[in-house]
């Protein structure tokens, strides 16, 4: 979900490295798994701070950022991200709805009887308005 609370679906691929395999093996116990976590985590927030406009016109400034949060949070366990590739795939696919709120129609009375007395007649439901 963007900051503009657009929902999005997001594909990225981190690219990284192990730098010290010892630190791989021994700070975390799956360096594989644990980083893809973080990946994954590090994307929904920083998604979640940007809006729509700024994942489809600042992908690069995006993936620069995703790079840098992520390398800082690896780095203790010996891996190095070289490369954050991000790709919008759908934008509002889903949670899509049409929301109907029932009111009474004497909410509208006052509205109607204004109408009347400023000269102009209420549209009955079997009229049809066309525009000109």
């Amino acid at each position: 979900m963007t900051k503009d609370n657009v929902p999005a679906t997001v594909d990225a691929v981190v690219y990284y490295r192990v730098v010290t395999p010892a630190e791989a093996v021994v700070k975390v116990k799956d360096f594989h798994k644990a980083t893809y976590l973080v990946a994954q985590t590090t994307l929904r927030s920083v998604l979640g701070q940007s809006e729509l406009d700024e994942l489809l016109a600042e992908r690069d400034k995006i993936n620069h950022r995703l790079q840098e949060i992520i390398d800082e949070q690896t780095e203790p366990w010996g891996i190095k991200v070289s490369m954050v590739e991000q790709t919008l795939s759908e934008v509002a696919a889903e949670h899509n709805s049409t929301t109907i709120f029932p009111l009474p129609i004497d909410l509208f009375t006052p509205y109607i009887k204004a109408t009347a007395q400023q000269g102009a007649r209420p549209i009955g439901p079997s009229e049809v308005v066309t525009s000109p």
